[in-house]
C-alpha cells in the first residue's frame, strides 16, 4: 500500500508520526486506525518513531494490551528514545497501576547514566514529564525521584525548575514552592508559574503583592490560568457573592480578552457556584458578562460562536428535539449549565434534565469538546428523572477508545458511566467507573469547573444517595490529596471536615477551612461552638500564614 490508498487521511497519519514523541493516543476513530494500521504496519523500519505509531494505532483501535505489548518489546531491547516509557507508564496509569508506571519509566537507560552537555536539559524535561503523570493522579511519593533526578540536574530548565516547586509542595516547603514558581514564570514566562506564584502568595499572606500581578497579566494574557489565582484570594478574603459581582462587573475586569468566551463569565460559574449553595442569580450574570459573544444559530441548524467555531447541535436525540429557527440568539452555555448545576443541588432532577436537554439543541454534550464537562450532570440528571434510554443511547454511541489523560471526553464519559451505574445500584461497577474517570481526569484549562472537584463532588452526590460508605470514603481520600498537591483550594479541607469523624483531624480541616475559604457550603452545618474551637486551634498552628516581617523591610517570598 502506498500513502495514496483509499480511505487513509495523510494528514491524520503525518499528525501521529510528527506527535509521538510526546502524545501516546490521538484523538481518532477506530476506524482511521485500522486502515492507517493496515497501511503502514511494515513501513518506517528502523525509525524509532515506528513503535510509538504503531502501539498509538493499537490503542485507538481499543486494543490497550497490544499497545502494552509493543511498548514493552521497545523498552525490552533497551530502547534509548524515552516515549515508550512515557507511554507505557500512561498506559499502566489508566489502569490506576502507579507503582507498576513509576517502574517501566524510571527503566528509561538515560536515568542510570551520567548525564553531559545538552542532555541534561532534555533529561531533566523527560524526569518532569514522567513525574508529572503521577504527581497529578495524587501519586506524589510515586513522583518524588523523577522530581529530584530533574531539580537535582541544576539545569535551569523550566522542567527543573517545575519538580522543584512540586518537590517543595510535597514537602509543605510553601515559601520555597514559591520562590521556584516565580523563577520560572519569570524564566520562561509561563502562566502557569505566574498562577501558582500568586494562588501561593495569596495562600502565605501576600495578597497585596499578587492582586496587582493579576491585573497587569490580564492586560497581556488571553490564558485563563491566572484567573485561578483570583478564585484563591477571594476565597482568603472571605467576599460575598455581591462583592464578587461587583469585582467582574469593573471595565478592567470584564473586558479581560480572550477570542470565543468570556473569561469574567467562566469566573462568575466558579466562584459563585464552587462549594456554594445554588445561586440563581449567576446564569443572568454570565449572559450579561457574555454580551461580546453571543451566539446565534445559522441556516444550517448549527449554532455559532464569535470566532466562528461551529457548536452543536448534539448528537444526543432525546425527546424528539425540534431544531432552532435560523437567527436564534442563544443562551451562553455557561448560563445553561448554571441553571442545570443549581437545579442539581436542589435535587430538582427533572427540571436538570430539561435544562440539559434543551442544551442539547444548540451545544455539543459529549463529543470530545470542551463542553463535555456538562455530560455526567446530564447523565445524574436523567438518572434520577428519567427515561434513561436516550440517554443510555447516547452515552453507548459515545467514542472514547484511546481516550486517556488530557482527553476530556474519557473522564467525563466514564463519570457519566459511574452515575448511570449508581442509579442502578451497581454500585461496584460505579465505583470503577470513577477511578477510570479519575485515571483519565483532565487538566482544567478552559473548563469553567475544576475536574478534581467534580470527581470528588460526585462521590458525595453518590455516597449520599445511596449510604454506600466506599463512595465517602474515595471522596475523602481524593481530597487528602489535592491537599498536598494544591494546598490552597479551601474545598478539599471542607470535605474532609464535613466527612471526618470529631477530633483533632476534624478540628484541623475545619479550622483550615475556616482559614481558606469561611464562606464554604460544606461548613456552614458545622455549630458555632465547634468552629471557635477550630479557630482557637488555628490561632496557634496556621501552617501557611507568613512570619513577621523582617527587620529593614524587603520583598516578601
Amino acid at each position: 500500500m502506498t500513502d495514496e490508498s483509499p480511505g487513509i487521511n495523510r494528514e491524520i497519519i503525518a499528525g501521529w508520526v510528527r506527535n509521538v514523541r510526546y502524545k501516546t493516543i490521538m484523538r481518532v476513530k477506530p476506524a482511521e486506525a485500522t486502515q492507517a494500521l493496515q497501511a503502514h504496519q511494515d513501513r518506517f523500519l528502523g525509525d524509532p518513531r515506528r513503535i510509538p505509531f504503531l502501539a498509538s494505532v493499537r490503542a485507538a483501535q481499543g486494543d490497550t494490551e497490544g499497545a502494552k505489548k509493543l511498548y514493552k518489546e521497545a523498552i525490552d531491547q533497551h530502547t534509548e528514545a524515552w516515549p515508550p516509557y512515557y507511554n507505557l507508564g500512561r498506559l499502566e496509569m489508566a489502569d490506576g497501576r502507579y507503582q507498576e508506571a513509576q517502574a517501566v519509566m524510571m527503566r528509561y537507560p538515560a536515568f542510570s547514566k551520567a548525564p553531559a552537555g545538552s542532555n541534561r536539559v532534555e533529561i531533566s524535561q523527560v524526569a518532569n514529564y514522567m513525574g508529572s503523570l503521577l504527581f497529578w493522579r495524587g501519586a506524589y511519593e510515586e513522583a518524588r525521584p523523577f522530581f529530584e533526578l530533574s531539580a537535582g540536574l541544576q539545569t535551569g530548565s523550566e522542567g527543573g525548575l517545575a519538580s522543584a516547586v512540586r518537590l517543595n509542595l510535597i514537602d509543605r516547603n510553601l515559601r520555597a514552592a514559591a520562590q521556584y514558581s516565580l523563577m520560572r514564570a519569570k524564566h520562561y514566562n509561563s502562566t502557569y508559574a505566574y498562577r501558582d506564584y500568586m494562588s501561593l502568595l495569596h495562600l502565605l499572606g501576600y495578597g497585596e503583592v499578587a492582586w496587582p500581578l493579576f491585573e497587569a497579566l490580564l492586560k497581556k494574557s488571553e490564558a485563563p490560568h491566572a484567573w485561578t489565582s483570583a478564585f484563591v484570594g477571594h476565597r482568603l478574603q472571605g467576599l460575598s457573592d455581591e462583592e464578587i459581582v461587583d469585582w467582574l462587573k469593573q471595565e478592567q475586569i470584564r473586558s479581560a480578552p480572550h477570542p470565543y468566551i468570556s473569561l469574567p463569565a467562566r469566573y462568575a460559574l466558579m466562584a459563585l457556584t464552587i462549594d456554594r449553595p445554588p445561586n440563581h442569580n449567576v446564569p443572568a450574570l454570565i449572559a450579561e458578562l457574555s454580551q461580546n459573544y453571543q451566539t446565534y444559530v445559522y441556516a444550517s441548524g448549527h449554532v455559532t460562536s464569535p470566532s466562528g467555531v461551529v457548536l452543536g447541535p448534539s448528537r444526543y436525540n432525546g425527546f424528539n428535539l425540534n431544531r432552532p429557527e435560523p437567527g436564534t440568539k442563544v443562551e451562553p452555555e455557561l448560563a445553561f449549565f448554571a441553571r442545570g448545576y443549581n437545579a442539581l443541588k436542589e435535587k430538582d432532577y427533572s427540571g436538570a434534565r430539561d435544562v440539559f436537554v434543551e442544551r442539547a439543541r444548540y451545544y455539543l454534550s459529549g463529543e470530545g469538546t470542551l463542553g463535555s464537562y456538562a455530560l455526567p450532570y446530564f447523565a445524574w440528571a436523567s438518572v434520577k428523572s428519567g427515561p434513561m434510554e436516550a440517554m443510555e443511547t447516547y452515552l453507548s454511541a459515545q467514542d472514547v477508545q484511546g481516550s486517556l489523560d488530557e482527553e476530556p471526553v474519557g473522564f467525563d464519559y466514564y463519570l457519566a458511566r459511574a452515575f448511570v451505574a449508581a442509579g442502578q445500584r451497581q454500585h461496584d461497577q460505579a465505583l470503577s467507573f470513577l477511578h477510570r474517570a479519575f485515571n483519565a481526569r483532565p487538566h482544567t484549562e478552559m473548563r469553567p469547573i475544576f475536574s478534581w472537584y467534580q470527581i470528588v463532588e460526585a462521590c458525595e452526590w453518590l455516597y449520599e444517595d445511596s449510604g454506600d460508605g466506599r463512595y465517602r470514603d474515595l471522596a475523602l481520600k481524593w481530597a487528602k490529596d489535592y491537599q498536598v498537591i494544591q494546598p490552597m483550594f479551601g474545598w478539599a479541607y471542607a470535605v474532609e471536615a464535613k466527612y471526618a469523624e470529631t477530633g483533632d483531624v476534624r478540628s484541623r480541616a475545619l479550622g483550615i477551612t475556616l482559614y481558606l475559604d469561611r464562606r464554604s457550603a460544606r461548613i456552614a452545618p458545622i455549630g458555632e461552638a465547634e468552629k471557635r474551637e477550630a479557630l482557637e486551634w488555628l490561632e496557634d498552628n496556621n501552617p501557611f500564614l507568613k512570619p513577621p516581617p523582617r527587620e529593614g523591610g524587603g520583598e516578601p517570598i
